[in-house]
């Protein structure tokens, strides 16, 4: 192969791995709670714990390592 022509391949493939390793992660998709359990009121604090199912439409993985939601 000619010099110029290996050039535009390397820069072709180059180019399509930036494109699709650069991308923005999708959304979470929330799918439903299950197992909704009261555990006990603490320091005014209502604690209740609960199975979330999330999908994930990424294609690489997570961990939740923690999760607070509180409502005001």
């Amino acid at each position: 192969m000619k010099p110029g022509i290996m050039n535009v391949l390397c820069a072709t493939m180059m180019a399509a791995v930036l494109a699709t390793g650069c991308s923005h992660p999708k959304s979470l998709v929330y799918k439903g709670t299950d197992h909704l359990k009261f555990l006990g009121i603490a320091q005014g604090r209502v604690n209740v714990a609960a199975t979330v199912h999330i999908f994930n439409p990424n294609n690489f993985g997570l961990t939740l390592k923690k999760w607070i939601w509180m409502w005001l």
